[in-house]
This record gives C-alpha cells, sequence and structure tokens, in this order.
C-alpha cells in the first residue's frame, strides 16, 4: 500500500469506528503516523493530538506514550525542541511505569508459579514476559528519540546520554537492528 491508498482505508476506518473511542484513538494515531511519513506534519500533529484525547478519554496507558513520543518527534521537524523534549519525556515517565507494573506482574506471577506449578500460570507468565520486553522496547525507543532532539537541538553531551540509555535497553532485549540506530 502506498500512503494515501493507507489514509483513504484508515477514513473509512474513522467512520466506522464512531462508537469506539479505544479504536478511534489507535486510527487516529495511524492517521498521524501516515501525515508524518508524507512529511505534513501539522496535519500530524493535529491528528495526534485528537488521537491523544480519545485514548486519555479511555484511559489508554499503552498507547498513550506512543502517541506522545511521535508527537514530540513531529514537533522536531517544525522546530520546537523543547516541546518535543517534553511530550518524550513524558512519554518515557508513561513508559517506565509500564515496565514497573509488568515487572512487579511478573515477580508475582513467577512466585504462584514456582509454589503452585499451574499450567495457566506459566501462558500468563509467557504473556507478561512478551508484555514486559515491548515495553522495555518501547522505552528504549523514547531514549532513542530524546537523544534525536537533543542532537537536533545541539546538546551533544545529553544525546550521547540518551542514545547510551536506548542502546543499553536494546542490548538486554537483543534488538540488533534498534541497537544500530542508537550508535548512529
Amino acid at each position: 500500500l502506498d500512503l494515501d491508498e493507507s489514509l483513504q482505508i484508515l477514513n473509512e476506518a474513522l467512520k466506522l469506528c464512531k462508537h469506539s473511542k479505544a479504536k478511534r484513538a489507535r486510527v487516529l494515531y495511524e492517521m498521524g503516523f501516515t501525515y508524518s511519513k508524507m512529511q505534513d506534519m501539522e496535519r500530524a500533529l493535529d491528528l495526534y493530538s485528537q488521537a491523544k484525547d480519545a485514548a486519555a478519554t479511555n484511559k489508554d496507558r499503552v498507547l498513550m506514550p506512543t502517541i506522545l513520543n511521535d508527537m514530540g518527534y513531529a514537533h522536531v521537524f517544525i522546530g520546537q525542541y523543547k516541546r518535543a523534549g517534553n511530550l518524550v519525556e513524558s512519554a518515557l515517565d508513561l513508559r517506565w511505569e509500564r515496565v514497573r507494573y509488568l515487572e512487579t506482574q511478573l515477580s508475582r506471577l513467577k512466585e504462584k508459579t514456582e509454589a503452585e506449578q499451574i499450567s495457566n500460570l506459566k501462558q500468563q507468565r509467557d504473556k507478561l514476559e512478551q508484555d514486559l520486553l515491548d515495553a522495555r522496547l518501547k522505552l528504549g525507543m523514547s531514549f532513542n528519540t530524546i537523544g534525536q532532539i537533543k542532537r537536533f537541538d545541539g546538546d551533544q553531551s545529553a544525546a550521547t546520554g540518551a542514545y547510551s540509555e536506548a542502546l543499553e535497553i536494546f542490548k538486554v532485549a537483543n534488538d540488533y537492528l534498534w541497537q544500530a540506530s542508537a550508535l548512529h
């Protein structure tokens, strides 16, 4: 699909999810992401803002940091580095919160698994481990974005620090593509 076709499909999806704010937030985010790929940052930011409002209404703490992170990145391209940094820092805080929550849940579940040896708990543990890996990768992505913002803003020391944090997270996750990104 090209980007124009993607937008047509997303516009149809938006019409279909009038009554589902959770799905509406995701579709608005995807539309914003598509416009950012098309380099139309003003339109992207408008859609990201609508997605943020919809996600806030739903108390969606999984999608919200992605929206904030990408909003921040879009602000870089219109020269608003301070706003970009603030948004990505907010995303980072939410992602840290999710990592800590998942680590706690996983720890509790592992204790139960060792004590009770119940197979369905293993499935829950496996799902939590996958969710935790995903949450950590997204945390690393936010550090990577902060590094880019700081680099564009001329603060090489802060950029290097953020890239280093991202790199360490990507090493733990064994994600070589993101490790390479953090090293650029």
